[in-house]
Formats: C-alpha cells, structure tokens, sequence
C-alpha cells in the first residue's frame, strides 16, 4: 500500500475574532476509494497523522446482501464535491451508491461525517455499512484505547450494541493528538458494534470477526502490533431508489459538540494555484522519468544494434530527438 501525493485540502478552522483555533482536524483528501488522511494540529503545530495514512489501512465496507464489498478493492467509482466548509464524496457501485459529507466545526475540534446509503438497483437490497480505522504511525503502535468512563482496553474486545461506550480514544504516548471518535449522543449514529483488535486480523475478517477477548493487538508472524477500530452501523432493507443514512463524529476533545457547532463551519481554505502547480510538478515528474527510461533503452538499442524486427535506426534516432524535445520542454514549465 502507498500513501497518495493527491490535494491535501486543509479545513483549518478560524475564530470569530481571527485568530487560529487552539485545535484544528485536518483531512487529506482520499487516495483512490478509502478513507481520508486524517491530520490534527495544536497551537501552531504542524499537522500530524492521526490514523495511518495508507489508503487502503483506513476504509470503507460494506456488507450487501451478505457478501463484502470494498470501494478501495473492486474499484468503485468515486467523484468528490466541495463547498463552503464541507468536502463531499460519492462512490458508485452497480448496486450501490454511497455519499459521505466533512463538515469540520467552527472552532475546529470536531468533524461532523454525514453518509447516505443509495440503492442503485432495482432490487431490494441488504446493506450494512462498516469502517475500519486503523491506528498505527510508525514506531507509535500497538495503541490501547481509552474509553469515556476512564477504563482502557489494551487487547481485543467487542462492544455490542447495547455496550457501546460515548466515544473511544486512541491513546498515545507522544506529542501526536489522540483522536475521538464519539459513538453515540446528539450527533452521531449508534453503532451495531464496535470491535478493538489487530488492524490485519480485523481487515482480513470485515465480514465478521470471530472476537477472542484478550488477545493481544499484535498478530505474528503476520502483523505487527497494530491496533485498530472496526465499526459496524445497523443493516438497513433497500428497495430500488430508497436511501438510508448515518453520522459519524471526530474530534480533539471528548466533550461532545452540539448540532449548533456546526453552523458556522470552517472555511476551506484551498490555494488553487499553489495545489495545480504542486500537482502539476508530480506530473510533470513522472512523465520525466519515463522519458529518461525510455531514452536509456533507446540509447542501449543504439549502441547494440536493433536487432531482427525492432525499427530502423532512423525511426529511433527520430524518436530520440523527439523524447529529447519533450524532456526540455517538461523542464522549462
């Protein structure tokens, strides 16, 4: 898995008075089909992963009609949308179409995501929404979670629906920001169940792990020690064109927000020309290296002869002022 170079969108949050809000969460935009980079800062800090940044380690599933199915995994098609304080993503499968909306709070500790399940089909589908967030940043793993009644789990363990605590928090022994996630209150949706457990077992097993209370985060030989939170929404009966939706809430703090804090979101704040310059360079430096590849080959079948059935010297030697014509041309923009 890579980590993407896609747009960082910053949702920087700014007090009414103008000056920069003491916590602010962050999202890079998603590679692909999973879930954003997730980033907090403090004071003027620099933003720091709050999950890990792999694309895929951090995602979306779901469970329709008893079979998994993962955006990031069988190529969903996905649009993203944005507006004043909020990012908007739309993934399509055939059956199914999925819209998510951030909405980062004014004084930007807490993210607000709103999700709404499509059926795209004509006929009346199953389908149970699930997030896989994993916890893991280099040499910070392995991380117990911290639980609103002061507890910590440190080791597997499944809270069923009517055990699911106010929120959950990762709980980390560096600088790094801990991340709330909350799981019940005014704002967001109670889920079916929430497991705690290794980030692999629980990516290889999404469509239903078999919880063993008490093992350890860590899943040799196979995976480190990485921990990571599953959350499974309650199922809901499709009909062809019918929707159902849930919300999920972030945040730098654990006491909850109200709806209210949400009405003056932060602003996007995105530098367009800055962002299609810096997107532009990673283009324009991977066409550079495939040119200097190719012009290596071509300079190696020009050294060692053509050989039966390769083109004729004067194609390759036009083909060579050609590459070397888009080489100068790339290094000037």
């Amino acid at each position: 898995m890579k980590t993407s170079r896609l747009a960082l969108i910053l949702l920087t949050a700014v007090l009414a008075s103008g000056t920069a809000a003491a916590q602010t969460l962050l999202f890079e935009e998603a590679s692909g089909q999973g879930f954003p980079r997730v980033l907090g800062s403090i004071g003027s800090g620099e933003p720091v992963s709050l999950l890990d940044p792999d694309r895929e380690s951090s995602s979306w599933f779901f469970l329709i009609d008893g079979q998994l199915n993962s955006p990031a995994q069988d190529g969903w098609i996905v649009q993203k949308t944005g507006g004043d304080g909020y990012t908007e993503y739309r993934m399509d499968s055939r059956i199914l179409q999925f819209v998510w909306r951030i909405t980062v709070s004014g004084d930007g500790r807490y993210a607000r995501v709103e999700c709404t399940m499509t059926n795209n089909s004509s006929d009346t589908a199953v389908v149970q929404p699930l997030l896989l967030a994993d916890t893991w940043l280099g040499e910070d793993n392995g991380l117990p979670f911290e639980l609103d009644d002061g507890s910590f789990v440190r080791s597997e363990f499944e809270f069923s629906r009517q055990s699911v605590p106010g929120w959950i928090r990762t709980s980390r022994n560096s600088t790094t920001p801990d991340l709330v996630v909350f799981l019940n209150g005014r704002i967001p949706t109670q889920p079916e169940s929430v497991v705690l457990g290794n980030w692999l077992r629980l990516w290889e097993s999404m469509a239903g792990v078999q919880v063993v209370e008490g093992r350890s985060f860590d899943y040799l030989p196979f995976s480190e020690n990485d921990s990571a939170i599953r959350i499974a929404y309650s199922e809901a009966r499709l009909s062809g064109g019918e929707s159902a939706s849930f919300t999920i809430l972030f945040g730098l703090d654990e006491q909850q927000p109200s709806a209210g804090d949400f009405d003056s979101a932060a602003k996007v704040r995105v530098d367009v020309e800055v962002e299609n310059r810096r997107l532009q360079e990673y283009t324009i430096g991977n066409r550079l290296e495939e040119i200097s590849s190719l012009l290596n080959q071509i300079d190696d079948i020009l050294e060692f002869g053509t050989g039966p059935g390769s083109p004729g010297m004067n194609e390759l030697e036009q083909l060579v002022e050609e590459q070397e014509r888009l080489q100068k041309e790339y290094e000037n923009l």
